[in-house]
């Protein structure tokens, strides 16, 4: 398996039907292939905590694995629901998300993930997430 270092960068618009909040950053990690899928592996610091994604996706599906600060497994199908529990030290969160589209592009070590989809959380707040996620190789 060969391993490549790469530049991401992650942005997230969420909508709650009144107001749209965008959260973006850059940040340097891995990238993989298994098998047929591909592996995006980073951190981000959220509250001067570290949490580690790895993003594993194919043609039709992807998952999203968080440890560290949050845990957390979501999977992501077009057309398809799936539901989580978000862990923090805080609490945990059930998290309910309906995927509306998933793209994934890949050519060999760049490409870009993007997903919309609707995320329902345990308070019945309903929120239109558009996540992309864009690498490349870094030199």
């Amino acid at each position: 398996m060969n391993k490549t270092q790469i530049k991401l960068h992650i942005k997230n618009k969420i909508n709650n039907g009144h107001d749209e909040d965008t959260i973006e950053f850059h940040t340097t990690g891995v990238f993989y292939k298994k098998n047929d899928h591909i592996f995006l592996v980073y951190d981000e610091v959220q509250d001067d905590e570290v949490i580690q994604t790895t993003i594993k996706a194919s043609e039709e599906k992807a998952l999203i694995m968080r440890s560290g600060a949050v845990s957390m497994k979501q999977r992501f199908q077009e057309g398809e629901s799936s539901s989580t529990l978000y862990k923090t030290k805080y609490g945990n969160l059930r998290l309910d998300a309906y995927t509306k589209s998933l793209k994934v592009e890949s050519d060999n070590q760049k490409g870009a993930i993007y997903i919309q989809y609707e995320l329902d959380m345990d308070e019945g707040q309903n929120h239109l997430h558009t996540l992309s996620v864009t690498y490349k190789e870094e030199n």
